[in-house]
Formats: C-alpha cells, sequence, structure tokens
C-alpha cells in the first residue's frame, strides 16, 4: 500500500548543532565546563590586574566612551612592552586564552556553553568591544554550515572576528610607525597561542573522543606558564610601582608649578567694588588697590595657617591650584604601592608574605622618597605677595617628612640607595636648625 511504503519524513535539522564532548556523562560534562569557566575567569581577573592594576575595574558609564573598546592601551598602560618586551608573551598568552576557549567551547559542547565565558570576558577583563566579537565568533563555529569535518579549520575561520577586531582596535595611538607596528605583536602571538591551544586540544580530543576535560586542562597549562614569565621577567611589583609610583613623580605634577592669580584676585576685587557688598561686610577696604591688598593678605594668611584657601575665594580657585589635594591623591597612590590592601579573598598569609616582599623591594626607596618631597613642598608666600605668583618651595625640611627621612636613613634595605643621601641631608639641615 502507498501509505505504508512512504518514508517517515525526518525531523529538520537545528541551525546551531551540539558538540561531541555533550555524549558524555552529564556529571562529567558540567564538572569540565566548571573548571573551564573557574580557569576562564580567573585568566579574565589576571589580565584585568596586569592591565588595569586592580583585579575588577569594570565601569557601566565607560562603556559608551568611544575610546573604551580599544584595546592598545594595554601594551602601553603600567609595564608597557616598549619597556618591557617580555609583555607581549604574557599578553599575547592571556588573550590567546580568552580568544580560543569560548569558541573551543561553542564547538566541542554548544552555543549555550559559552554564554558565563563572554561574560568573563565582559565583566572580569572589562572587554566589552571583545566579547562582542567573541560572540559572533562562537556563533559561527556552532552553526551547521560551518561545521566542517576538519574541526581545527572550522576554528581558524571562526576565529576571523577576533583577528578583525586586534586589527581595529589593538594598535597603539599616537606613538611612531615602528612602535605601532610592535603594539599589535602581542595579538599577533595571541593568534598563534590560539591556534596552537585549539590544535592540540582537537588533536588529542581526535583520539580520545573528546572526552570532558581537554579545554580547561591546556587552559590551566597557559595560565599557568603566562604567570610565571610574567613574575619572573616583570613582577607584580614592578606593575604596582609603574601604576602607582612611576607616574606619580612629584617633579612633574602640575599642582606643583608656578601659577599666576593676578586674574583671579582682579576679578575679585572688581567683583567686590561692583556689587559693594563683600568690602564691606568681610574687608575694611573699600578703594580698588587697597582692597586688592586687604584680601592677598588674608589669602596669605590662609594659606600659612591652615594650608587652605579662604572660602570667599574658593570659587576663583582653578583645579591646577589645589594642591593640597593632589598632596593627599599622591599619598594615597603611594601608599597602594607600599602598603597594598588585603582583597577580601585573599588569606592572610598570602598578602602578609606580600607585604614582606613588597617591603624589600628595589623601588620602595624610591617611593618613600617622593612621599617625603610632596609633604616637602609648601606654598611660597613671599613670592606670592611680590608677584601674584602661586609657587613652591622644599629647601627646608618639613615635620611631617621627618619619619620618613628617618626611614630612607635608618632602615638597613634602604640606607644605600641614592635616596638614602638625600635623607640625611634633608636630617641634618632639620637638627642644624
Amino acid at each position: 500500500m502507498a501509505s505504508e511504503t512512504e518514508k517517515t519524513p525526518k525531523a529538520p535539522k537545528s541551525f546551531l548543532t551540539i558538540g561531541p564532548t555533550l555524549h558524555y556523562s552529564h556529571s562529567n560534562v558540567q564538572r569540565s565546563w566548571l573548571l573551564a569557566a573557574a580557569l576562564f575567569s580567573i585568566t579574565c581577573l589576571l589580565w584585568s590586574r596586569i592591565v588595569t592594576g586592580s583585579f575588577w575595574t569594570f565601569d557601566f558609564q565607560a562603556q559608551a566612551a568611544p575610546d573604551f573598546w580599544r584595546l592598545g592601551e594595554a601594551t602601553t598602560a603600567g609595564t608597557s612592552i616598549f619597556e618591557y618586551p617580555w609583555q607581549i608573551i604574557v599578553l599575547g598568552l592571556l588573550m590567546g586564552i580568552m580568544a580560543v576557549v569560548p569558541v573551543l567551547i561553542a564547538q566541542l559542547m554548544s552555543f549555550g556553553h559559552r554564554f558565563v565565558f563572554l561574560l568573563a570576558v565582559f565583566f572580569l577583563a572589562n572587554l566589552p568591544g571583545f566579547a562582542t566579537f567573541l560572540l559572533v565568533s562562537c556563533f559561527a563555529v556552532a552553526a551547521r554550515p560551518l561545521r566542517f569535518r576538519s574541526r581545527i579549520i572550522a576554528i581558524a575561520l571562526c576565529m576571523a572576528p577576533q583577528l578583525l577586531y586586534w586589527g581595529l582596535f589593538g594598535a597603539a595611538k599616537e606613538v611612531d610607525t615602528f612602535s605601532w607596528g610592535l603594539s599589535l605583536a602581542p595579538w599577533i602571538f595571541a593568534w598563534l597561542v590560539g591556534m596552537t591551544v585549539a590544535g592540540i586540544v582537537l588533536a588529542v580530543g581526535h583520539y580520545t573522543r573528546y572526552k570532558p576535560g581537554l579545554t580547561w586542562i591546556f587552559t590551566t597549562t597557559t595560565l599557568l606558564l603566562a604567570l610565571g614569565i610574567f613574575e619572573g621577567a616583570v613582577g607584580f611589583d614592578e606593575l604596582d610601582y609603574q601604576f602607582y609610583v612611576a607616574r606619580n613623580n612629584p617633579e612633574d605634577v602640575t599642582e606643583f608649578r608656578e601659577h599666576t592669580i593676578r586674574e583671579a584676585l582682579d576679578e575679585t576685587v572688581n567683583v567686590a567694588i561692583k556689587q559693594k557688598d563683600l568690602s564691606m561686610k568681610k574687608f575694611v577696604a573699600t578703594e580698588r588697590i587697597p582692597l586688592r591688598a586687604e584680601m592677598k593678605g588674608e589669602i596669605l594668611i590662609d594659606l600659612n595657617n591652615s594650608d587652605e584657601w579662604p572660602a570667599w575665594f574658593d570659587s576663583k580657585v582653578r583645579e591646577e591650584w589645589r594642591y593640597k589635594d593632589r598632596r593627599k591623591w599622591l599619598i594615597e597612590q603611594y601608599g597602594c604601592f607600599m602598603h597594598p590592601e588585603k582583597p577580601w579573598w585573599m588569606p592572610k598569609f598570602v598578602h602578609d608574605r606580600i607585604l614582606q616582599r613588597r617591603s624589600a623591594s628595589e623601588r620602595m626607596p624610591i617611593a618613600l622618597y617622593y612621599k617625603a618631597m610632596v609633604n616637602e613642598y609648601s606654598p611660597d608666600l613671599r613670592q606670592i605677595r611680590q608677584d601674584d605668583l602661586l609657587g613652591f618651595y622644599c629647601d627646608y625640611p618639613q615635620d611631617e617628612a621627618l619619619p620618613i627621612w628617618d626611614d630612607l636613613y635608618s632602615i638597613e634595605a634602604y640606607n644605600k640607595s641614592p635616596e638614602s643621601i638625600e635623607a640625611r641631608w634633608r636630617l641634618a639641615r632639620h637638627i642644624a636648625r
């Protein structure tokens, strides 16, 4: 009969395929997937730590900034690849993991399993642009039209979005041609790392029938290799020094340079005379020249007594004149290097070890020297009185800096450093006063 001879119609195949790893026991698959996700998240956190100085710096408000999606800053921030060439290898290894592991998960498991990995790139590594391109790559590798017999060819083709992202956003800005080309080196190496990891995983998986566990094993290997190279060639002490100390030399701080206050003072005098209220309530003089002299005198008194601008003049004070706020901020930055805070998740003995190693760092005398010099800067009142010029002097030791100079002089680990010579001179001048 015709009805019996007719073939049963086949169900249409789904557009997104299921990988071979999901054919194994569900508990084993879930365990391996969770391990891979955890190690991948650690990779993203380590990336953030090396590139930004903090383990997590995600900011929702910064997502709309045009330069936020750029990757080139990673090559120049902190331990720049131009000063520390080993950073090319470290960044390449970490980026290689982030570029290929979600794609492998989408191919060997399913498109849905890649979700946690993309969230880690977006939030933990703080790379929303790269996460967007990764999404396209994962979708492509899980799609049936690109499900080739050769899985490595599919991986190579589907990593094209990553290459596009690196080409568009990976180069450093405002550098010469050679440096521009060199800034792309970490991402070229990242592609090689990603393809190598994918090739090994797929080659081993071909003989083990893609059993769960291959992805997290090779993720761990690559992550440990990156961490070992970074710690051996650069180190977290040097990283924190570059972030918190090297870029905050007091001699380069705008707030401690000369600034004229003449225009702001003249404008305040004009307003006082015109409104006829400030001069009557606050000052005795009503004529321009005496009033100006009286105002300047009160500015000098407040700066000398409290190191603050008068309240009636505060609205005219420019940002670069607020040296006291900058001094406080600089001291906090130096403190981040000298006494790093303990994260909530870090064991106490690990943090104690970090503090012990940090105190013995060869960069510590420089941080102490900068901190002492910041405390030494005082406004030159004579220069303000004569020329309406806000300037600073640091010729005489201040009481706030004496304990720091004493540390540089007396602590054995620091007293042979070049900075200790300055400390001895400062202490000698203090004793001679």
